[in-house]
């Protein structure tokens, strides 16, 4: 059950007619659009003629010349990623891409990976998670305004691994080293905290029988001069915390958390509220696991008023 924009071929509708082309250069990744439909990411093969990112034109969503180049690399490479596909952060009322995503390749109808994105509610942060079956590709933390798309992986990883070490002891640190780590379900309060609600450690080879370990972990985003650092701030493992509401109320709960919320903006950010939730209905459906994600990110923004 994931609260972040889960890439799974879902097509959601953009807030802005981007300049499109036959002939682009990148495709947007529909779903991932900030609240305010102001930025996405997209998704294209780096021109081998050198253009700059300025230079770079999107492609029609059924541009078919951009499907075939795709797929021909794909065929002429026999790899299941180009190795110079890459993704970008582009803004979307005029389809200029202004910064390119470290680590992350991933394009749709790509076999056993995931792409997740959390924004602010103010759409100046967005915490982005490239995932593979076996463990996180990347992760990226994000802002659009300055136009700076940072790597923290290594980071936020390493800070998981700290806890694993401490908590569970021998039982996690005799193979510490085999231990892949998956990091999902991203939701950004407006106050520079985010919430990662899977943070699991397993063993992809299956051959050496270990405990998986499922946390739920809380950050602090601190900015010394140009450097960005990510604070653990909680740690909870995945029995020790439930949502507020058995399942079966979860919608009655979402309906009142979300009025209340409704009811405590005004002018623009209502406006933005309103477009959200649209769009995380189109993604959710009925489905009670995501409602009560949708609950605890709800309640999250409350606290922060």
């Amino acid at each position: 059950m994931m609260s972040g924009w889960l890439l799974s071929g879902l097509i959601m509708a953009c807030s802005y007619a981007i300049p499109a082309r036959a002939d682009g250069d990148f495709k947007i990744l529909r779903g991932t659009e900030s609240p305010s439909g102001d930025y996405a990411l997209a998704y294209g093969v780096s021109d081998l003629t050198g253009k700059s990112l300025d230079q770079l034109k999107s492609a029609d969503d059924e541009d078919a010349v951009f499907d075939a180049n795709l797929s021909k690399r794909l065929e002429v490479e026999q790899t299941p990623t180009p190795k110079d596909l890459k993704n970008y952060l582009v803004r979307l009322r005029d389809g200029r891409v202004v910064s390119v995503v470290p680590q992350f390749q991933y394009f749709p109808r790509q076999n056993h990976f995931n792409l997740e994105i959390g924004w602010s509610q103010d759409n100046k942060q967005g915490l982005a998670i490239y995932d593979f079956r076996y463990g996180n590709m990347a992760i990226a933390w994000i802002e659009p305004e300055s136009q700076r798309v940072t790597d923290v992986r290594p980071q936020i990883e390493t800070a998981f691994r700290r806890v694993l070490a401490e908590r569970e002891g021998k039982i996690y640190t005799r193979h510490a080293r085999e231990y892949s780590i998956t990091l999902l379900d991203p939701i950004i309060s407006g106050r520079g905290e985010f919430i990662l609600g899977v943070a699991h450690a397993f063993n992809p080879r299956k051959d050496v029988e270990m405990k998986e370990f499922d946390y739920r972990l809380k950050f602090r985003v601190e900015r010394h001069s140009s450097h960005l650092r990510f604070v653990l701030i909680s740690a909870h493992r995945g029995a020790d915390w439930e949502y507020d509401q058995p399942l079966e109320d979860a919608k009655t709960q979402l309906k009142a958390v979300y009025e209340e919320l409704r009811s405590r903006l005004h002018g623009r950010a209502r406006v933005a509220l309103q477009r959200d939730q649209a769009l995380w209905k189109q993604r959710a459906g009925d489905d009670d696991g995501e409602i009560s994600l949708r609950v605890r990110e709800l309640k999250m923004r409350l606290r922060d008023l």
